[in-house]
Formats: C-alpha cells, sequence, structure tokens
C-alpha cells in the first residue's frame, strides 16, 4: 500500500521524495525539526513495504514509532483511519494498543475551536480571521450589495431617531423594497444578507408590543432561503391576515402581499380579499386590486369574483362594490399598489445602480 493511497497530515516532503531515489537513506534525526515530522516518515516507511503483513522498519524504529504514536497521539491522522482500532490491523508488526495512552502535561493549555471562517464582506474590510479555501468563498451578487444597503439604512434610520421611536413611511418602503429583492433574488444571497434580515427583525419586535406586523416583511425576506416559501410560517402568517378585524393592519397586510404574490395560495388569498370587498369600509377596493394580481387574465378574475359567496347580509353590497369596480377597471384599483412599488424599485436603483465597490484593506494578522 503506497503511502499517496493513505489520508495523512500535510507535512514538507523528505530528500528522498524530492529526488526521485527510490530507497534514499532517510534524513538523520536531528535534521528533523518537529516530532511530527519524524513519525510522518516513519509512518510513510512502514507502509511502504513490498509485502504489506512485513514491517520495512529496524527494531529500533518500531520502537521509536511507538514511542512516537504515544505522545504524538492520533491527531495527526485524519480520513478514515482517525480510530485507532483501524489502524490496528494495518500495523500487525508494530504491537499498538488499541487505544493511545494521554499524555497531558499540567502546562497544558485547552484546545480551542477553529475560528469562524471569513464571510466575503469581512474579508473585503480586511478583518482578522480564517480564510476559506480558494473558490469557497461565496461571492455577493449586486442584488445582495443592493439588498445590504436598502437594510442597513432601514435599520440607521431607526437608531438614528431620539426616544420614543418609530417606524416611518420611508422606513416602510426600504422594508418593501427589501422584499421586492429577497422575493427575486433572495435564494442566492449569502449569510452576510441572512445575518441583517434577522438585525432587522429583532429590531423590529423591539419596537413595539404587538410587533409581528412589523417583523413580517423581515421574517418574509428569511423565507427567501427556504426551497417552498409558500409553506413558510411567514407567508401563512400573511395569508390568514389579509382580512384582519384592524384596518391598518389589514392594508399594511395588503400592502405586503402585493410583493410577495408568487408565494400566496391563490384560492385562499382571494378568497380573504373578496371577503374585504363585501364588509369592510377601508381598503376594499385595494383588496380587489391585489386579488385581481393572483390570476393570470382579468377575465378569470372576474369570473372567480361573480361566482364568490360573501358573508351573509352582506351580498347585496358586494354585488354593487364589484360592479362599480368593473365600471373603474382593475388597473384603477391597482393603481396605489404600483405607485409603492415605484417608489420601492427607484429606492432599489439609488442603492443598487449606486453603490460603490469597496477597496479591498489588507488583512490583519
Amino acid at each position: 500500500m503506497k503511502s499517496k493511497d493513505r489520508q495523512c497530515s500535510v507535512r514538507p516532503l523528505r530528500q528522498a521524495e524530492h529526488s526521485g531515489i527510490e530507497g534514499a537513506a532517510m534524513p538523520a534525526e536531528d535534521e528533523y525539526r518537529t516530532d511530527a515530522e519524524r513519525f510522518g516518515d516513519l509512518l510513510d516507511k512502514a507502509l511502504d513495504a513490498p509485502d504489506p503483513e512485513v514491517s520495512n522498519l529496524t527494531e529500533e524504529e518500531d520502537a521509536e514509532l511507538e514511542e512516537l504514536w504515544h505522545s504524538q497521539g492520533y491527531d495527526l491522522v485524519v480520513g478514515p483511519y482517525n480510530h485507532p482500532e483501524h489502524w490496528v490491523d494495518l500495523f500487525p508488526s508494530l504491537g499498538l494498543p488499541a487505544q493511545p495512552a494521554p499524555n497531558p502535561t499540567e502546562d497544558e493549555l485547552p484546545r480551542l475551536p477553529p475560528p469562524p471562517i471569513m464571510t466575503w464582506e469581512e474579508i473585503e474590510q480586511g478583518c482578522p480571521g480564517q480564510l476559506n479555501f480558494p473558490g469557497l468563498i461565496p461571492i455577493p451578487t449586486v442584488v445582495e450589495r443592493a439588498f445590504l444597503v436598502l437594510a442597513r439604512e432601514w435599520q440607521a434610520e431607526y437608531e438614528a431617531q431620539p426616544a420614543p421611536k418609530w417606524l416611518t413611511s420611508h422606513m416602510g418602503d426600504l422594508a418593501l423594497a427589501c422584499l421586492i429583492v429577497s422575493v427575486d433574488w433572495g435564494n442566492k444571497f449569502t449569510d452576510v444578507a441572512r445575518k441583517q434580515m434577522e438585525t432587522n427583525r429583532l429590531t423590529a419586535a423591539a419596537h413595539d408590543h404587538p410587533s409581528w406586523m412589523n417583523e413580517l416583511p423581515w421574517e418574509l425576506c428569511q423565507s427567501s432561503f427556504l426551497m417552498s416559501p409558500l409553506q413558510s410560517d411567514a407567508v401563512q402568517k400573511l395569508t390568514v391576515n389579509l382580512d384582519h378585524h384592524n384596518s391598518s393592519i389589514r392594508c399594511w397586510m395588503m400592502e405586503i402581499g402585493w410583493f410577495v404574490v408568487p408565494w400566496l395560495n391563490p384560492i385562499e388569498a382571494t378568497t380573504r380579499l373578496l371577503k374585504n370587498l363585501a364588509d369592510t369600509l377601508r381598503g376594499q377596493f385595494r383588496a380587489v386590486g391585489l386579488a385581481a394580481r393572483l390570476f393570470d387574465k382579468e377575465d378569470d378574475f372576474l369570473a372567480f369574483a361573480r361566482t364568490f359567496t360573501p358573508p351573509d347580509s352582506f351580498e347585496e353590497q358586494y354585488q354593487n362594490r364589484l360592479k362599480r369596480v368593473e365600471e373603474l377597471g382593475i388597473q384603477t384599483v391597482q393603481a396605489p399598489f404600483w405607485a409603492t412599488e415605484a417608489i420601492c424599485r427607484k429606492e432599489i436603483e439609488r442603492d443598487g445602480l449606486g453603490f460603490r465597490m469597496r477597496k479591498v484593506g489588507k488583512r490583519k494578522t
């Protein structure tokens, strides 16, 4: 069994390996900088014998390897043979014990976990940390960079306010702009964007009680990482509140719903929205505008709306309002949504196309 077929720790090549001379003499013991190098060479020589059942080591080398085996433990060996019971079968002549005898010293420091792998943003900022292997660092899209600018602007605007803080209408536009890019591109985002989504959600959660309606845009952004956002708790929460009894919450839910139409169940959402047309005093025509967008064709929506059964005692009002919608036209009742979307897309354009790439700084050591 050749040494190249095994998985062992990385170590410097020996002189014999550089020269390519088979059977070249091993370096003298005093040339080794560490016991680990000596251990690796002895291990290679033991495995390089023509007969795997016969050790290629002298008795002195055999004893030395066993001593190094105890002192080094099994930490140098990685791969499928990191369990001593597997190694005993590979080296029958060594007579090694089934488990290494630990030899801790009083001055030995505890082993710390490796530092977390740096994100692309930390690398750009020159932060200290553990670099990933080349080619394995996720590269952000331009859209993710735009998302981060928008989301951090939302956070900065909130933090800059004196107490008591509040969520401004501009912050609402920023949150909806983040939702637009997350629905379309969120599945390509990295953990940098995911962390910012959670930061903003927690900020919204601390603002007021109940805070669920302010957290919802950021929860929906997080749903973009799922295989099926339609089944997420955030989408279900949005759907069941499209006909909320509080008019302010209801209108906010419909506004959010406009930007996550691809994730809504058309039948369930339309049923709740048409109920709004029948029995609410505010936002009834907006409900129709959102419901119509859930259908491919306007005629398909109107056919569904005409067969809808409204709540008891609201049938006449429903029919009168539906007739008024047909007179105004679907585009007219959708106009408020389109106006909001234009504002949000202008924010995306400003932050996305106006983004300045940061010069990568030197990594701190």
